[in-house]
């Protein structure tokens, strides 16, 4: 519904439509926005297919970077979770993001591991716009390894995604998610 106010040019954080509030950060409007132009049965196949196949993607570029011995644990032990927890399964049946930007700090994870610290910095900024809370993975990143350039990097991510983002999504949004949404 957010996506669809986006589209639709009205503010969707005072969607008076919506049964729950959108309290996602503006720059997500876009994401949103791309599931809103198809029909309601074709975007939600096309939501579980891009919320499943990210979980895929991340669980195996985090498998790549695991040792051998631990590998085949961790798959089956995630393959078994995923496929009999309920948590995941009403995330998936209410369209929830959460496992999509796991997903993204995951493979942000992943990429620092592989010495690919701005991908991976970027990475975490776009699951950080999608849902904030990805930020506390900053607190890895920044605090326990004292990597002031991967903050750097994230920063300037941010920037760059949010100014991009100000081309197509009014600034009076973002003016008012600090002002009302963030409180």
């Amino acid at each position: 519904m957010a996506g669809k106010s986006w589209l639709l040019g009205s503010n969707p954080y005072v969607n008076l439509q919506a049964h729950t509030p959108f309290v996602y950060p503006p720059a997500s409007l876009p994401f949103f926005g791309m599931f809103a132009i198809f029909d309601f049965i074709f975007a939600t196949q096309l939501w579980v297919f891009t919320y499943i196949s990210s979980f895929v993607i991340a669980l195996l570029a985090l498998a790549l970077t695991l040792k051998r011995e631990r590998r085949y644990v961790y798959i089956s032990i995630a393959v078994l979770l995923l496929l009999t927890s309920f948590p995941f399964l009403v995330l998936l049946s209410l369209g929830q993001i959460d496992l999509l930007v796991a997903s993204l700090t995951i493979i942000s994870l992943v990429g620092e591991r592989l010495k690919r610290r701005f991908a991976s910095a970027v990475l975490l900024s776009i699951a950080t716009l999608l849902k904030g809370p990805a930020v506390f993975l900053l607190i890895y990143f920044v605090v326990f390894r004292r990597d002031l350039q991967y903050l750097a990097h994230y920063l300037f991510s941010m920037l760059v995604i949010v100014v991009a983002s100000l081309l197509v999504v009014p600034i009076r949004f973002y003016w008012y998610y600090v002002v009302n949404v963030v409180p």
